[in-house]
């Protein structure tokens, strides 16, 4: 199985399960001799680890266990302790040991794949460790007010006592019956309050572990608490009230009732007068803790409100929503200041700095944001590391340098803040703030060209060095749509703002701005000639686009529901298009006109693809299944059926004798297109697949997921066996293929891009692939 360095690491260290083995080396774990691909990306890895550590060796003279501990920033704290890593790391000898790896990978005929830049993230980057312990979600985290300790609520219906200076687990809190959805801690750092979907808070002391009150007779889950500055009083949300419950005698003082649906965040001014409170009703109410009345009703979000912080002089509000904004408001006078928009993922948690000049925000996928307060600028924005699982809540040190983050893979991460660490935890050359949505490479496979979600700016790559060739900028939204003419001259971006750019790649010049659509464009196809695009949009149109004289040809209306997706057949005479309104369409390009319409489909039609030979159309649909269409007689030849789920992509051999569909069933399945007989289905993904490609030797299969585990895979279309597999930080969002299916470009959801070759294969072959929205 082919793994990498991180997991290969966890492996022999014994966080899998498995006793660390003192006998064997770090090599003599290594996959075996007919897995030579994952030897050769591991090989790849421990070189450049061993350069980083010879470096650091030869500047600082370390001791080992120095070096150790450094290492620790970015592995688990259990390294120290492996004999393994420390005979790796005091032996030099590895250098030529990897060598041989590498020239026996060499020698091998199985394809794989070959990171062409490094991957490996460096040591010293702005996650300082992960504290591990939870078996399931970890849903809110909350600081002792000395920063030394952290308390974590979780799924698994305990909460954790975490020890930050020594990095170890020190209590486990159990008696919740449901997931612990909120934790606070009293002022003087001696007692923890958690809530439940149980429908209980419960009071513990953090010094004997004991259960101290459990707090009943609610209606709804408890997912929201906060304890007055004075340490007296709990403020929490019940189902859709608030309840103010004395600490001290255990009484109930009031119930504050106003909101239409479940409370979700709560927080309490530092004079200790007002609560404010956060709903899913998509408003913020503010109470007076004496008279129990409503004071004020902010409204501005529209989704629900997830969180609630107030600054320290008690002058404003900060709240997150779901709506993926951040807004500030002023308690005095009840106005909204600002408004932050620049997350991609709904927001989960905000904290406020000590010193009451910053916000911190941080989105569904593990975004964090620094906000100014004062001017409303964003400061900093980062993807945090790990982008396998969202945060679900966030807390600040006292000192505010660093930031502590729940997340539902069952742990707890603690970041720098500042200090420019996160200009580290990647080469900038090669990694995004956002998401990379639209990859492409050149026609001569030499660059590669990206643009991602909140930047609005378009590079080219050198695909083998990964160094930046160009920047482009000009968008006003994101870029999730990209294309290449054939002479690699121009290239089209489509953004969400409904408008497509053409750049001229050699000059890095904008040629043309094409305005004409009325919503979102889904899919863009180019003619073989690269005289013309062709835009497919949700308001039911197609757009035929001159690429030298910048002017809108035709506009090809028909759909009585969105157009999903288009191709052009290989003569560049007609265009072929998908619509929700399950139909499939031929139009004449140089007319402009409808030529025919395929019928038969029960769902919307999201996936098609035309035979080499322009002869048939593929057709994969919602409704379980791909239909094959006769171009020239317009009758239906097959229905393949089989897919238990929606098809989400259909591709065509480049001989013409199969079709793969992919599907939301998380299988692909090829088929005869012949005898229209299933000849081979393969499985082991757990998402839907988005790209697809076929060698015309029938040999390879290469298949892109959005799954968060292994995303990449090359299967062996006569075995059925996944040969090679290549996963990144987190899903792939968008992948690209060469034309001779040697180079690929992946670009990930944490943003990252990833430049890979195919080694050993047999023969080059055309690039062949489907990709949706």
């Amino acid at each position: 199985m082919t793994i990498t360095w991180q997991e290969f690491i966890k492996e022999i260290s014994g966080e899998r399960g498995l006793a660390p083995d003192p006998e064997k080396t770090l090599l003599a774990r290594l996959p075996s001799e007919d897995q030579c691909l994952a030897e050769e990306i591991v090989a790849d890895e421990l070189n450049i680890t061993l350069k980083t550590v010879k470096k650091r060796m030869s500047k600082v003279h370390k001791k080992f266990k120095d070096i150790l501990d450094d290492y620790d920033d970015f592995l688990s704290s259990s390294l120290k302790k492996t004999i393994v890593l420390h005979d790796f790391l005091k032996k030099e000898y590895c250098q030529t040991e990897i060598q041989q790896l590498l020239a026996r990978a060499n020698q091998s005929q199985t394809p794989g794949l070959r990171l062409l830049t490094p991957s490996l993230k460096p040591p010293e980057g702005a996650l300082v460790c992960i504290l591990e312990g939870h078996s399931d979600s970890v849903n809110a985290v909350a600081l002792t007010p000395d920063g030394a300790r952290a308390i974590s609520g979780s799924d698994d219906k305990t909460l954790k006592v975490w020890n930050l200076k020594t990095r170890e687990l020190e209590q486990t809190l159990t008696g919740h019956q449901g997931s612990v959805s909120a934790v606070a801690v009293t002022p003087d750092g001696e007692r923890a309050i958690s809530g439940s979907d149980d429908k209980t808070l419960k009071v513990w002391n953090l010094k004997t572990g004991e259960l101290e009150q459990t707090l009943t007779d609610h209606q709804g889950w408890v997912r929201a608490v906060a304890v007055t500055p004075d340490g007296e009083r709990v403020i929490y949300g019940a189902g859709c009230t608030i309840k103010v419950w004395n600490l001290k005698t255990g009484e109930l003082e009031q119930t504050l009732t106003g909101h239409q649906d479940s409370v979700i965040a709560v927080a309490v001014t530092p004079d200790e007068q007002r609560a404010i409170s956060g709903s899913a009703d998509e408003t913020l109410k503010v109470w007076n803790l004496k008279t129990g009345e409503l004071e004020q009703t902010f409204t501005g979000h529209h989704n629900w409100v997830s969180s609630v912080a107030v600054t320290p002089d008690g002058e404003r509000v900060i709240s997150g929503s779901h709506n993926r904004t951040v807004k500030v408001w002023n308690l005095h006078t009840g106005e909204l200041e600002h408004t932050f928009c620049d997350h991609w993922e709904w927001v989960q948690a905000v904290a406020v700095t000590e010193d009451g000049e910053r916000a911190i925000a941080a989105s569904h996928l593990e975004t964090l944001e620094v906000w100014n307060l004062k001017t409303g600028e964003l400061e900093l924005q980062h993807t945090l590391w790990s982008l396998r699982a969202s945060v679900q809540d966030i807390a600040i040190a006292p000192d505010g340098k660093w930031v502590i983050s729940a997340s539902t893979d069952h742990t707890l991460k603690v970041w720098h803040l500042y200090t420019g660490e996160f200009e580290q935890t990647f080469p900038r050359s090669r990694r995004w703030v956002d998401a990379v949505y639209a990859i492409a490479i050149t026609p001569d496979g030499k660059s590669v060209i990206s643009a991602s979600g909140h930047a609005e700016i378009l590079k080219v790559w050198h695909l083998q060095t990964g160094g930046l060739e160009k920047t482009f900028s000009g968008h006003c939204d994101r870029v999730d749509t990209v294309a290449i003419s054939p002479d690699g001259a121009r290239a089209i971006f489509v953004s969400d703002d409904k408008i497509l750019k053409v750049w001229n790649l050699y000059t890095g010049k904008l040629e043309y701005t094409f305005c004409g659509h009325s919503d979102l464009v889904n899919a863009l196809a180019m003619t073989p000639d690269g005289k013309r695009a062709i835009s497919a949009s949700d308001d039911k149109t197609l757009k035929v686009w001159n690429l030298y004289t910048g002017e809108l040809e035709h506009t090809l209306t028909g759909h009585s529901d969105s157009v999903m997706a288009v191709t052009i057949t290989p003569d560049g005479q007609r265009a072929i298009s998908s619509s929700g309104d399950r139909t499939v369409k031929v139009w004449d390009l140089h007319a402009g006109n409808l030529e025919r319409t395929f019928y038969g489909h029960r769902a919307p039609v999201g996936a098609i693809a035309v035979t080499p030979d322009g002869n048939r159309v593929i057709s994969g649909s919602f409704d379980y299944t791909v239909k094959v269409w006769n171009l020239h007689a317009g009758e239906l030849e097959h229905t393949f059926s089989g897919h238990r789920a929606w098809v989400s992509t259909v591709a065509v051999s480049p001989n013409g004798e199969r079709v793969i569909s992919a599907s939301d069933d998380e299988t692909l399945k090829v088929w005869n297109l012949h005898t229209g007989e299933l000849e081979r289905t393969f499985s082991g993904y757990i998402d839907w697949m988005h790209v697809v490609a076929l060698s015309p030797s029938e040999e390879l299969v290469i298949s892109v997921s959005h799954s968060y585990e292994t995303s990449l895979k090359i299967w062996d279309l006569q075995t059925g066996d996944a040969i090679a597999s290549f996963s990144g930080d987190s899903s792939i969002a968008c992948c690209a293929i060469s034309r001779d299916l040697q180079m690929l470009a992946v670009g990930n959801y944490s943003g990252e891009l990833h430049f890979l070759r195919l080694v050993r294969v047999p023969q080059p072959y055309a690039q062949l692939y489907s990709a949706s929205r």
